[in-house]
């Protein structure tokens, strides 16, 4: 049961990276490192430029920045590495931030998939609980 499990958590982090019209490459040699980057729609965008989540290892609480003013109808889930789903508080600070509660959560690693219906935009955050 649990392999069955970890193959379908693996299937939907790599669907919910490549959904919609996202794709990802690797370019080139940057001082010999290779640079990521994502197409989502008609734009091209840079590793986790359009999405600031900070602190990362977070303690207490989680702030997420939107980038793209646009997003208007934010929806966001919470999924830790094995699948479970957790509700977490969250308020809305100013603009396009969010903060969220995880003190409550057991250290580990956790994906943030953010999603917004009226642009069609999802995709999934890593971030480590302390």
């Amino acid at each position: 049961m649990k392999i069955y499990r970890l193959f379908f958590l693996l299937l939907l982090f790599i669907g919910l990276t490549i959904s919609g019209s996202m794709a990802q490459s690797t370019v080139g040699q940057n001082q010999g490192k290779s640079r990521e980057f994502s197409f989502f729609e008609d734009k091209v965008l840079e590793p986790r430029s359009d999405i600031k989540l900070f602190p990362n290892p977070a303690t207490d609480y989680l702030i997420i920045e939107l980038k793209d003013q646009k997003m208007t109808s934010v929806e966001f889930e919470l999924n830790n590495i094995i699948g479970n789903i957790f509700s977490l508080r969250s308020e809305k600070i100013e603009g396009n931030r969010y903060k969220f509660y995880v003190k409550d959560l057991s250290p580990g690693y956790y994906f943030l998939t953010v999603k917004d219906n009226e642009t069609g935009y999802k995709r999934a955050y890593r971030f480590v609980k302390k």
